[in-house]
């Protein structure tokens, strides 16, 4: 993996604002067991909108306390060193909304790295998906990567199957 994801920026910052009521936090491993709880009591919704069954491991359907501290810690150290980038939604009552995943493209998907650089996905609770919030949380994250992160949304490999047509007409121009 690269030592660094994110070049046009000098660092990464640990809370960022997404619109008029909800934010991004750097995820730590401070919230493992409620990161945990949120997984579990929307697996089918966060399947469903990341795309497939889970991860070969059985993410998030069979996950332990253990199983999610590791994959946290990673995702916490990952960020902190540039490498890729992992973001929990909150909103103004500091309730756990989702979870957003910035990665290299090789890391998951090395076939595409020569069309684009990053693979992005995020997930929302199903509460928040029924509320109506998907694709304008879409909006917002994609606007975020561009405007904080400096990412060119042309070489972005949008991961999540539910992306809405009028979002892949605004990345791809």
């Amino acid at each position: 993996m690269r030592t660094r994801l994110f070049t046009n920026v000098s660092s990464l910052e640990d809370t960022y604002v997404l619109g008029s009521d909800l934010r991004l936090e750097k995820i730590k491993t401070d919230i493992v067991e409620e990161d945990l709880q949120t997984l579990l009591d929307n697996a089918d919704a966060i399947t469903s909108q990341r795309g497939g069954s889970g991860a070969d491991d059985g993410w998030p359907y069979k996950y332990s306390l253990e199983d999610n501290l590791k994959d946290v810690a990673w995702l916490e150290i990952c960020t902190r060193h540039q490498q890729l980038a992992s973001y929990v939604i909150r909103n103004e009552a500091n309730r756990y909304v989702g979870c957003i995943y910035v990665y290299p493209i090789e890391l998951h998907y090395a076939y595409k790295a020569q069309e684009y650089n990053i693979d992005f996905s995020f997930w929302i609770t199903q509460q928040d998906y029924d509320a109506g919030l998907y694709e304008g949380i879409y909006e917002g994250l994609l606007n975020w990567m561009a405007t904080d992160l400096k990412i060119d949304l042309n070489r972005v490999f949008l991961r999540n199957p539910e992306t809405p047509d009028t979002i892949r007409e605004k990345v791809r121009g």
